[in-house]
């Protein structure tokens, strides 16, 4: 798989659980990307180095937007940002912290796609599976509880077995 291609379009990522466990990893890259207007916003995460609870969100372009408390599923926008709270790109993290908020699958009029970085770490990954995962393997291992490790397990052998049946 080309390296440069997954870094400059991101890789799809289609169910929830997935979509929160990257975003909630602590160092994503990710895109946002409506299917009806055709727009498109990256985003980083950080995770606050005093409070573990708390993920800053930033536009790639633009800059510091706010936080997010992952045990609330609440973004906050910060009086510090540039971009105002009425922004398009605020909406849209705005969107998808109410996505994980509710029972119902994720939209399909919006994509995410994660730009080939580690969720926790940042690195820049380079295995096809964990491509795929949007987690290395040191932070696989390190992540999370005991559920989140199964869904991680369960979704690797899930490729395995799709990238079988394509040969």
């Amino acid at each position: 798989m080309n390296r440069k291609f997954q870094i400059q379009h991101g890789v799809r990522i289609l169910e929830k659980e997935n979509i929160k466990r990257y975003v909630y990893g602590g160092k994503g890259i990710f895109v946002l990307k409506s299917i009806k207007s055709d727009k498109s916003y990256k985003y980083k995460m950080n995770i606050c180095k005093k409070n573990e609870d708390l993920l800053y969100v930033s536009d790639c372009s633009r800059g510091y937007l706010g936080y997010i408390n992952i045990k609330t599923n609440v973004y906050t926008h910060s009086k510090k940002s540039r971009v105002l709270i009425t922004d398009e790109s605020v909406k849209g993290i705005n969107w998808l912290i109410n996505q994980f908020n509710n029972e119902k699958v994720f939209p399909t009029e919006m994509e995410f796609h994660h730009m080939g970085v580690c969720c926790c770490c940042g690195r820049t990954l380079t295995v096809k599976d964990n491509i795929q995962l949007g987690i290395g393997p040191i932070c696989f291992k390190n992540y999370g509880n005991r559920r989140m490790k199964k869904i991680l397990v369960i979704k690797k052998r899930m490729l395995k077995n799709i990238k079988k049946s394509n040969l």
